[in-house]
C-alpha cells in the first residue's frame, strides 16, 4: 500500500531517484513499514517517533544521495532487509 501511495512522486520527480526504478521504490516502502510498525508499537503507539523516523530518513537521503548512484541503490536495499528482517525476528512486531 505504502509502495504505491509514493509510486505517483516517482513520476512527478519529487520522490528520491531510484538508480534501478520503481520497484526498489516499492520495496523500499514495503521494508520501512515494518520499521515504521515496530517503532509505533515499541513506543506505546507514538506517532511522533514515528514521523520523526520519516523526517529524518528523507533528510539523510537528501544529505547523502546514495539512491542515485549504481552501487547505493542495490546496497540501501540490502542494509533496510537487514534491518527489517532483524526487527521483524528479534523486535517483537505485532503488525
Amino acid at each position: 500500500m505504502w509502495g504505491l501511495w509514493h509510486l505517483p512522486y516517482f513520476f512527478i520527480g519529487t520522490e528520491l531517484t531510484y538508480a534501478y526504478g520503481i520497484i526498489p521504490q516499492i520495496i523500499t516502502a514495503i521494508l520501512l513499514s515494518i520499521l515504521f510498525t515496530w517503532l509505533f508499537n515499541n513506543t506505546g503507539g507514538s506517532i511522533l517517533v514515528s514521523l520523526i523516523f520519516h523526517n529524518m530518513f528523507n533528510l539523510s537521503n537528501d544529505m547523502f544521495p546514495a539512491l542515485r548512484t549504481q552501487l547505493g541503490s542495490p546496497l540501501f536495499l540490502v542494509f533496510f532487509s537487514i534491518a527489517a528482517i532483524a526487527v521483524w525476528q528479534f523486535g517483537d512486531v505485532k503488525g
